[in-house]
């Protein structure tokens, strides 16, 4: 177990982690006056690398650890590692989970079918219809932090938000629909994050498999719950870390990581005094300390960052910033982003709100159906955007 992790870190280190490791030391240095040299690698970051070496790690430590049987046949276990519809920006799927699904004989299902073709709709419209309709005046924001002020930046911030859930739970959608059409069920990667409540609950519904990857994983192992009180804050933050340093090679992921461990070590050490049980409080308030996490997130330096924030808080209640986005782009375009985001809004309030939402969709008539999937396919085609951005967290 132990040579098997050192070789797929060091891997991951390398390729992802190398070039932030020795600038971070040149930097530390460089305080005390000492100058160091360090090779600086150009070299091309693996596609879906932090992926896959996770989905083999857990591998190895579940078979270390006795929850599964060593798998025999390496070509079930390299298409355990490789399966293609998830290999690039996940779910990370267990193989105790998903190795038997691999082996087990899959005959055609339409039912399956069916719900895989819908997903990848799904998919397709958050990704072509509503992310990258959003990519143009997120990066008006984010590139260029010290042009705009006030309603601009809050718009902007907002629009990342929708773009990177949209971009990825796309992505997962997708995924998850290519193998089901394939006759193989994979993990849900999102439950509908941002009606979260609560901070913990928002991490147990926005990309459950790397959550519940560092909560088995790294969390659990530091004794997770089954400590006292500060070393169980410590874990927690300190699991968050390692969350954010995994996302990418950047200063802005760590704190965007640390953060996120905060807010939920706060709220489980204030959620005692106070009780609020309105939803409609509860949900605003977490989203907006969620968004401006995703400031780190996005923004390309810690220094941005805070100008970001800085500029947001220049509101002039004259100025409705959406004629600022007007002039850098076509209005209609500003008017879709709006109308996609509501739409998508407005299906999840439905899944949020209705018991067996999907289910009652299924059964409305086939004159009905089939013509609303047509103007769906349609609609995805005809103001979709396909030629703009690759899918964000291909890049981790």
């Amino acid at each position: 177990m132990f040579g098997s992790i050192l070789s797929n870190l060091s891997i991951l280190f390398f390729f992802k982690y190398f070039n932030f490791f020795t600038d971070t030391i040149q930097l530390s240095l460089g305080v005390f006056n000492i100058q160091t040299v360090f090779p600086d690698f150009h070299i091309l970051l693996p596609v879906g690398i932090s992926f896959y070496t996770f989905q083999s790690l857990s591998y190895t430590i579940d078979v270390y650890r006795g929850s599964m049987p060593a798998e025999k046949h390496f070509g079930y276990f390299a298409l355990f590692v490789s399966f293609f519809p998830q290999l690039v920006a996940g779910p990370i799927e267990r193989a105790c989970h998903l190795i038997p699904r691999l082996k087990a004989v899959n005959p055609f299902n339409y039912q399956l079918a069916v719900s895989g073709t819908k997903l990848i709709a799904l998919g397709l419209f958050k990704k072509a219809v509503i992310a990258d309709r959003l990519s143009p005046y997120v990066s008006l924001v984010f590139d260029h932090p010290e042009n705009l002020e006030g309603f601009p930046v809050i718009i902007g911030t907002v629009f990342f938000a929708f773009q990177i859930y949209c971009d990825f739970s796309g992505y997962s959608d997708i995924a998850i629909g290519s193998a089901r059409v394939l006759g193989v069920n994979m993990m849900k990667n999102f439950n509908l994050p941002y009606f979260s409540s609560g901070f913990g609950e928002f991490w147990k519904r926005w990309h459950i498999s790397l959550s519940t990857w560092f909560k088995d994983y790294v969390y659990i192992p530091l004794g997770g719950n089954k400590v006292g009180k500060a070393r169980r804050h410590f874990n927690l933050i300190f699991t968050f870390f390692v969350s954010g340093l995994w996302h990418g090679a950047n200063f802005t992921f760590i704190i965007w990581g640390i953060y996120n461990g905060v807010l939920i070590t706060i709220e489980s050490l204030v959620s005692k005094y106070f009780k609020v049980n309105s939803k409609l409080i509860k949900i605003p308030f977490v989203f907006f300390f969620i968004l401006i996490g995703w400031i780190f997130f996005r923004a390309s330096s810690i220094e941005n960052a805070w100008i970001i924030i800085q500029q947001a808080c220049r509101v002039d209640i004259h100025q409705l910033g959406i004629y600022m986005f007007k002039s850098e782009s076509n209005p209609i375009e500003l008017y879709l982003s709006f109308l996609g985001i509501f739409s998508l809004l407005f299906f999840e309030t439905c899944q949020f709100n209705i018991d067996g939402f999907n289910s009652k969709i299924s059964r409305i008539n086939n004159y009905i159906k089939w013509p609303l999937y047509i103007v769906i396919v349609l609609t995805i085609l005809m103001i979709g955007i396909f030629e703009r951005d690759q899918f964000i967290y291909f890049q981790f």
